[in-house]
């Protein structure tokens, strides 16, 4: 955790605008105030990294008329706009997979430089392990809700109301008023008496609603590349399909998708969600043709998944050694792609231990995750037991929600992506396996789908 505030401390956030839109999956910011054109958008365009912003609007024009020009004449789908009429009042800029900030600072040049502004900048892993990204997204989601896109209509008359303003200088209720009149339809209910019982049970709706509705367009998917027609020569039909549409998914992901360095999967997403179906067909046509695995999908299938099934079943998944519990969370892809971004010192690390490769490094790693438990007591093992078989099958995912917010029986770094991906390893007929990675192969493709980052 970094206090920013300025001259104050010498900590500005200015520091962290290039390195987070450079590293962040995406940004987003709902800042009530702005004014020029704030160097995190000139960054996130430079980069490419996906912004959504969200400002305030009311008779006083708290965001200037070159940025909203800015946004309506950008054709980018990755740089949007939405206003909150009058009770936007946040300052709150989440650089996805780097790190948040909030505090008191506006999108202005005095904010970011020379007022006596107070915040805080949490990283990436502070995120994770003080539970702040449901909150985040919560935040955002709200903000979202009551919100409207930035459009030439709205854009136009705000801009008649400048002018307006500029002819008379003195305060005018009348012209106010005027203003927010046209502007009704903006006006938000706020709820005045929600209790966390109610919030949980709202995000645990949500969060299935999303989760069985992907769950189902996976299984379609998978339907669609599991017939004879469709299969490259290198697979068989004894295949599960969850686990073929999973690896369909890496390979038109890390092949197709993959850009260098980078993953253009909003963009991709742009372009696909008119005809999903036609963007399904191309792909298809490129996988059955592959005369051996694109990429590492054979050993995944043939070698990894039976390891991982083998060890989660149930009369084996309690009773795993520090060794075998090892084995087979190294073969979860999800986990690994997190393991590799975590600070050394979550795990205790020592400085001259650094040097170590990630190989050198995992059984140290998963000692400490295999040693970790719940606030309520459960191991890990204890935890993908209850996840996996503590119900009925069809309620798996509502046990990945209990495992993944309740704040008793959560373990860090166990999350929704490497637990999601493991469910579908244990058990690929019936779940497909889902991590953050094809969540992003769906959305390349045109679905709409959250992206569980951990």
């Amino acid at each position: 955790m970094q206090i920013i505030a300025n001259w104050m401390n010498g900590q500005y956030l200015r520091n962290h605008i290039k390195t987070g839109c450079r590293e962040a999956e995406e940004v987003k910011a709902a800042v009530a105030y702005a004014g020029n054109v704030p160097e995190l958008f000139e960054e996130c365009k430079k980069s490419g990294t996906k912004l959504t912003y969200w400002g305030r609007m009311d008779s006083s024009i708290p965001i200037s008329l070159g940025i909203l020009k800015n946004f309506l004449k950008s054709s980018s789908a990755n740089y949007s706009c939405n206003l909150v009429f009058g009770y936007l009042h946040s300052k709150v800029i989440w650089w996805v997979g780097y790190g948040a900030y909030i505090g008191s600072a506006n999108l202005t040049d005095r904010a970011w430089n020379s007022n006596m502004e107070v915040g805080t900048f949490y990283p990436h892993e502070e995120i994770l392990e003080n539970n702040l990204e449901q909150d985040l997204n919560d935040i955002f989601t709200a903000t979202q809700e009551h919100s409207k896109p930035l459009t030439e209509e709205i854009y136009n008359y705000i801009e008649r109301h400048q002018k307006k303003q500029e002819r008379r200088r003195k305060t005018n209720m009348a012209l106010d008023n005027d203003f927010d009149n046209n502007f009704q339809s903006f006006h938000a209910q706020f709820p005045t008496n929600v209790t966390p019982k109610t919030v949980t049970e709202k995000r645990k709706n949500k969060f299935l609603d999303e989760w069985n509705a992907t769950l189902q367009q996976l299984r379609q998917l998978a339907k669609r590349i599991s017939t004879s027609d469709n299969l490259p020569p290198w697979l068989t039909q004894e295949v599960p399909a969850g686990a073929l549409v999973d690896q369909f998914l890496h390979a038109y992901y890390y092949i197709l998708v993959r850009e260098g360095s980078r993953y253009p999967y909003q963009e991709l997403h742009a372009e696909n969600c008119t005809d999903i179906d036609a963007a399904v067909d191309k792909v298809i046509s490129w996988w059955r043709t592959e005369q051996t695995a694109p990429s590492s999908e054979a050993e995944t299938l043939f070698e990894n998944a039976p390891i991982v099934k083998d060890l989660c079943s149930p009369d084996k998944i309690l009773f795993l050694t520090e060794e075998e519990f090892c084995r087979m969370i190294s073969k979860v892809h999800a986990f690994m792609n997190h393991a590799r971004r975590m600070e050394l010192s979550i795990y205790g690390v020592t400085s001259e231990l650094e040097q170590l490769s990630f190989d050198e490094r995992l059984p140290i790693l998963t000692k400490w995750l295999y040693g970790q438990r719940t606030p309520s007591g459960n191991s890990p093992l204890e935890l993908i037991y209850y996840i996996l078989y503590g119900g009925d099958i069809d309620s798996v995912p509502e046990r990945l929600f209990v495992a993944t917010h309740d704040e008793n029986e959560k373990i860090p770094h166990l999350g929704i992506s490497a637990l999601g991906e493991l469910i579908g390893w244990a058990m690929p007929n019936q779940y497909p396996p889902r991590n953050g990675r094809t969540s992003k192969a769906l959305h390349a493709l045109g679905y709409n789908v959250t992206i569980h980052s951990v």
